[in-house]
């Protein structure tokens, strides 16, 4: 019951924002909020960079520009 409710209740964070980690031997990797010019996501293209080089992530670009609001908000 505990895992339906972080991923569906409104109050959930994580339904409120964007969180992706990766562990390996030699560090954890966590991106959070990561819509600024520096990172270079603040664009479709850009997230999916960002995603596939830190993390190892493909995701298409159709769904990075989905989430580029949410990573906005959770800024």
């Amino acid at each position: 019951m505990a895992n339906h409710y972080v991923a569906t209740s409104p109050h959930s964070p994580f339904t409120r924002h964007v969180l992706a980690q990766r562990t390996t031997p030699g560090a954890r990797i966590r991106i959070e909020g990561i819509v600024r010019a520096d990172t270079g996501a603040a664009t479709a293209p850009g997230l999916v960079a960002v995603l596939r080089d830190r993390l190892g992530i493909d995701l298409p670009e159709r769904d990075a520009a989905e989430l580029l609001p949410r990573l906005a908000t959770a800024s």
